[in-house]
């Protein structure tokens, strides 16, 4: 299995296309892509485009649950593709009564629930990974920072700078974080 995680980073249309092509052209037998919504701009251009260059599994989530910095919405991607070859294979009306119970309990968690309520562009310009938004925010707003999380955002994009623009995973886009909160509050 091939998985094709961009945290933190764009795949951008032509490159997903042309990682495709080149892994089904070698023969390689699965392929997995995933992204965040938070970059809602290019999340379903970019899923369309690498399901066309043949990607077997994409990862989405019910739309009671998608959105902010979950993966997209199971139910758009469906009816996107709708009447083509690659529609996913779907009981709509079984998907329909599973999202209005996670709609129902996702309210149960609305203390909880510090998801981003709209796309974010800026995440071109920062790269921060999904999780990593909610956590860093959290984690600003326990140091007392929660105010001032632009600059946290801004100082998130300086310190990756400063690191050679790393690769963005949960121990490296920790470590970013934490450097830039450490950088704010001094």
């Amino acid at each position: 299995m091939i998985a094709i995680k961009r945290y933190g980073r764009i795949i951008e249309t032509s490159s997903s296309q042309t990682i495709n092509y080149n892994f089904k052209k070698n023969q390689w037998i699965f392929q997995f892509t995933y992204t965040h919504m938070i970059r809602v701009e290019m999340v379903f251009l970019t899923l369309a485009t690498a399901i066309d260059a043949g990607v077997d599994v994409v990862d989405v989530a019910f739309s009671a649950l998608a959105g902010g910095t979950s993966n997209p919405s199971m139910e758009t991607l469906y009816y996107g593709l709708e009447g083509t070859s690659r529609q996913p294979e779907l009981e709509m009306e079984n998907v329909t009564r599973l999202n209005r119970y996670w709609g129902t309990i996702r309210k149960s968690y609305h203390a909880f629930d510090q998801a981003q309520v709209s796309p974010s562009p800026e995440v071109y310009y920062h790269e921060m990974p999904g999780g990593q938004y909610t956590n860093l925010y959290q984690q600003a707003k326990s140091v007392g920072l929660g105010e001032r999380f632009e600059e946290v955002k801004e100082m998130y994009h300086r310190v990756n700078q400063l690191f050679g623009d790393i690769i963005k995973v949960t121990p490296s886009s920790k470590v970013v974080g934490d450097m830039a909160l450490f950088c704010i509050q001094k």
